[in-house]
């Protein structure tokens, strides 16, 4: 007996596709290689708002937080972990995450920062 599982993810992709693996969690997990211009061009294809760049320290912690609109976090470099709904995701360079509006999640980033980008839908 088989069984079939099918699964999409709707996306702009880089140029080249460099799309690597994919996930539904409570958010979208997905991995994009790409640099922190890339990251801000795809966000922007994608109708993302306020979208910045940011350097966080090691260590440096976001306390239980929501934002009133949607927001996807590219990591360019480093890492972070974010909880959310009470489900750890440890976030590496060309990982990406989309929060839903008024979701409640924490992040903590790795030992070393981490360089991510991230918009407003």
């Amino acid at each position: 007996m088989s069984s079939e599982v099918s699964a999409s993810v709707s996306m702009t992709l880089p140029p080249d596709n460099r799309f690597v693996h994919g996930r539904q969690s409570e958010g979208m997990l997905y991995t994009i290689h790409m640099t922190e211009a890339e990251a801000k061009t795809q966000l922007e294809a994608e109708g993302c708002r306020n979208i910045s760049a940011w350097l966080d320290s090691p260590d440096f912690f976001y306390s239980d937080h929501s934002h009133t609109e949607a927001t996807s976090h590219i990591v360019v470099s480093g890492r972070m972990s974010l909880t959310m709904n009470g489900v750890e995701h440890q976030l590496g360079p060309g990982d990406r995450i989309d929060i839903p509006a008024m979701t409640i999640h924490s992040v903590v980033m790795g030992p070393a920062g981490c360089t991510y980008v991230s918009g407003d839908k």
